[in-house]
Parts: structure tokens; C-alpha cells; sequence
């Protein structure tokens, strides 16, 4: 976990806004890696957060 935090990539600028999707994740079939070279296939299933500001909170 600390990987992923361990440097803050909006230190000069951060987002306006922000929201997250839900998505189900799979591995690709060995015919869909051969095609398009990825390993995983994901579906999105909805939105997990909808849009935010953080004038919504102030």
C-alpha cells in the first residue's frame, strides 16, 4: 500500500473533481491475449462514486 501513495502526483495541481467505477476484472482467454496482448479483461458494472468537488464539502 505504501507504493501507491508514497508520492502525491498532483502535488502542483490537484484534480477539480473526482469519481471511480466499478469494474469486474478476468483473465483474458489464451485467444483474446493473442489477439490484443492483454492479460486481463474488465467489464464495467457502474459507477462506485459519482463525481465529486471539494466545494461539495467546504
Amino acid at each position: 500500500m505504501n507504493g501507491l501513495l508514497a508520492n502525491n502526483p498532483f502535488a502542483d495541481k490537484p484534480p477539480r473533481y473526482i469519481r471511480s467505477l466499478f469494474y469486474r476484472y478476468r483473465f483474458a482467454t489464451m485467444d483474446e491475449l493473442y489477439q490484443t496482448g492483454a492479460w486481463w479483461r474488465r467489464e464495467e458494472l457502474r459507477e462506485y462514486l459519482p463525481m465529486l468537488s471539494l466545494e461539495e464539502f467546504r
